[in-house]
């Protein structure tokens, strides 16, 4: 008996139901799980990166249950033992977490991996399997469709969509990661409920697969077998969309506008191409596409060869439609290429491997070997190098000898080009016209593939191996270039002004004049001048003193500049490039001219903390907040605890909390006022053309003491402001806290 006996539309709605809810799933569980574990191990970025590499090779394992299923298990037998086996994972929900001892913490990454795998890991492994097995399944129901049951992987992505958004949007600004494990696991029983009537429609109707009408008539029903060619083909496909995502997200943030939650364009645009490209009747196609990628990849290299001087509401967006069409045409050509429905499973296995070899390139590999975002210039020439659709008119022509020699005789005369005026003041202007040039020559090479491809790395090579010379106008140099899981460290000399800038992300954290009389001065945001002066003072005033200091972030150095001699300071930094630029004598003198027998504590500050005896501090500031990012498990009542606990009676905790796009006063009152704590705010608005001529910064700090009394000083002064708990704000615990309900975009 055929499911053409029932109602056609419903059993489409129900397969797509079922996956969407699958999708929607897996693009919670992520982010709610690391959520979880943050409190426990800390916010290295080995924790942020063992989570997403866990999931990406997990969705592998999911795909590959898939197809070894498919292949191994007969048709009815796949049903009874999927349901089961999905059924069965309902027992470790909802999700909980196991206590790490004194070595898990110490080695967060295998327990992470096994707190992930005991956890979450089967019944992200049995969602993971839903779509490509559900659609294996559909095909054998012999529906009208079931020939073809691609489609249905834009259901999957539309829910891929909309757990993306959901889950900041409507679930972490709401409830907590207890509430929200326990709503996941009621999702993922209904989820259970879809898949057993999905297998019980395929168990009663399911027959063999449908004929493919793509299929010669020698290949029958199953269609003929990919190549290996074809496959290695839909690996590249994959990987180029999933690695310039995640490098246009780090370009972004690194060069343009660090602003917060930007990484969900990015992957909303890569999943919307999904989206498109399954449809049944797919609204943009390969091939119209690929004419217009040039123009829209090439006004990008130049963006990014002369520097990120447009606007950044023009770069992002530049990015994000570059992102679009070259992902559009990728799994466009995906789509086009895919094989019968007997090979279904194998094809998205494929599939995934190539994702998650981009997101292992990005996010494990890359950081390592490369200074700058140099993978997305390399996955942009990738794009050009795959894509046969790329500006073609008339078919692809045979590659030539030209088609390298051509692009090599462009780079050479814009090395030329440089060599000629590299000693003329107009340096700059010369290779901005000749880049504009060569990017018009590039548009000649449309047509033919590897020539356009060899153009626009050629293009990308000769700006790395030239000097500083455009970014800046040949007035500020980078000195020192270094990149890891952190972001990337610049360190700027700008001999007009005499100074050194730490530039890290995109975000300037620490300045100090290179003049030697003038090594030493606090510059900045901690200028003696500012918040934090008055708070040395204020807490060398009362009766505690200062004799004891803890400094969570190290940054250049320059809060050891308020270092007195009989003074014992400990510095904690979690990133050990940090720690080696601040100790280096030839980007800054803070350290070695203040504190040069401070102690420097490397790891996560809140885990740090807690091992320090109780008591142990007279003043402790934390400037870990500043950045366009906030360390969320900093900012918890219960990490609040711990800071306060550390501190001697009397003592102080000053929090900096300058930021452009979040609002973290209230959050810190509440904290304060939970505890029965006093708060005081300066917003440093007496800064001075004079003081923003010699290098000095508003900033914003936050004071919180036990009494009163504590604070005498600071609490007289004008300028600082009794910080009142906001209601209208839940208090952060290690269970709930969200940066958009304090977002100021």
């Amino acid at each position: 008996m055929r499911v053409g006996h029932m109602r056609t539309a419903s059993v489409v709605a129900l397969f797509a139901l079922t996956m969407f809810l699958s999708a929607a799933l897996l693009f919670d569980i992520q982010p709610m799980y690391a959520k979880m574990l943050l409190p426990l191990v800390g916010g290295a970025p080995a924790v942020w990166n063992t989570v997403v590499v866990f999931f990406q090779l997990s969705l592998v394992g999911g795909y590959l249950l898939a197809h070894l299923e498919r292949s191994l298990i007969p048709l009815k037998a796949q049903t009874v033992f999927h349901v089961a086996v999905a059924a069965f994972a309902l027992a470790v929900l909802p999700f909980r977490l196991v206590a790490p001892n004194a070595e898990a913490v110490a080695h967060p990454v295998p327990f992470v991996l096994l707190s992930l795998f005991a956890g979450a890991g089967l019944p992200f492994l049995l969602i993971s399997a839903t779509s490509p097995l559900l659609q294996s399944w559909f095909a054998r129901l012999g529906h009208a469709h079931s020939h073809d049951p691609y489609f249905f992987y834009s259901a999957s992505n539309a829910g891929s969509l909309l757990g993306l958004a959901v889950y900041p949007l409507a679930l972490e600004p709401f409830f907590g990661v207890a509430l929200q494990s326990r709503m996941w696991a009621v999702a993922y029983f209904a989820f259970v409920v879809g898949l057993a009537a999905c297998g019980f429609v395929t168990w009663r109707f399911g027959t063999g697969p449908g004929r493919d009408p793509r299929a010669s008539d020698g290949a029958g029903a199953q269609g003929a077998p990919p190549s290996a060619r074809q496959r290695i083909r839909w690996i590249a496909l994959a990987f180029v969309p999933a690695s310039l995502s995640l490098a246009i997200t780090t370009h972004i943030t690194n060069q343009v506008a660090p602003i917060p939650l930007l990484w969900t364009l990015p992957l909303g645009i890569y999943l919307l191409t999904f989206i498109i490209a399954f449809s049944r009747r797919p609204i943009l196609t390969p091939e119209r596409i690929g004419r217009a990628l040039p123009f829209t990849i090439l006004p990008l290299v130049l963006l990014v060869v002369l520097g990120s001087s447009a606007s950044a509401i023009f770069n992002v967006a530049l990015n994000l439609i570059a992102l679009f069409f070259i992902g559009l045409t990728c799994h466009g050509e995906l789509s086009a290429s895919r094989p019968a429905a007997h090979y279904l499973t194998g094809f998205y296995l494929l599939l995934s491997i190539g994702g998650a070899l981009g997101g292992v390139f990005n996010a494990l590999i890359a950081p390592h070997v490369f200074h700058t975002v140099a993978e997305y210039p390399l996955t942009l020439v990738l794009a050009c190098a795959i894509l046969p659709t790329l500006g073609v008119v008339g078919g692809q022509k045979k590659e030539s000898f030209f088609d390298i020699a051509g692009p090599v005789l462009l780079g050479t005369a814009l090395l030329l080009l440089y060599a000629l005026t590299a000693r003329t003041a107009a340096v700059s202007l010369f290779l901005q016209v000749g880049f504009s040039l060569a990017v018009v020559v590039c548009l000649g090479f449309v047509g033919r593939r590897l020539r356009f491809a060899v153009g626009v790395g050629t293009l990308f090579l000769v700006a790395a191996i030239l000097p500083n010379w455009l970014a800046s106008q040949q007035v500020e140099y980078r000195i020192y270039v270094a990149r890891d899981f952190f972001g990337t460290k610049l360190v700027i000399d700008d001999p007009r002004l005499r100074r050194h800038s730490l530039i890290h992300s995109g975000t300037v954290h620490g300045i100090e004049n290179t003049e030697p009389e003038k090594r030493g001065i606090p510059l900045s945001y901690y200028s003696r001048q500012g918040p934090l002066g008055s708070i040395f003072a204020a807490a060398r005033s009362n009766r505690a003193g200062t004799r004891r200091v803890a400094v969570v972030g190290l940054g250049t150095g320059t809060v050891a500049c308020y270092r007195l001699p009989a003074e014992r300071w400990t510095f904690f930094e979690i990133d050990p490039q940090v720690v080696a630029l601040a100790q280096d004598d030839r980007l800054f003198w803070y350290l070695s001219s203040c504190a040069p027998d401070a102690n420097i504590v490397l790891g996560d500050g809140r885990l740090e903390l807690a091992k320090a005896s109780p008591n142990a501090y007279d003043l402790l500031v934390l400037d870990a907040y500043s950045s366009d990012q906030p360390p969320l498990h900093m900012l918890t009542r219960e990490a609040f605890a711990v800071f306060t606990s550390r501190l001697a009676p009397g003592g102080l905790i000053a929090f900096h909390i300058s930021n452009l796009y979040f609002n973290l006063a209230p959050v810190i009152g509440n904290l304060a006022a939970s505890a029965g704590w006093q708060a005081w705010i300066d917003n440093d608005v007496r800064f001075t053309l004079k003081r923003i001529s010699r290098g000095e910064v508003g900033s914003q700090w936050v004071v919180v003491a036990r009494h009163p009394s504590d604070v005498s000083a600071i609490a007289s002064d004008g300028h600082w402001q009794r910080l009142a708990p906001n209601h209208s704000i839940r208090i952060w615990t290690d269970d709930y806290s969200s940066l958009l309900t304090v977002m100021q975009i």
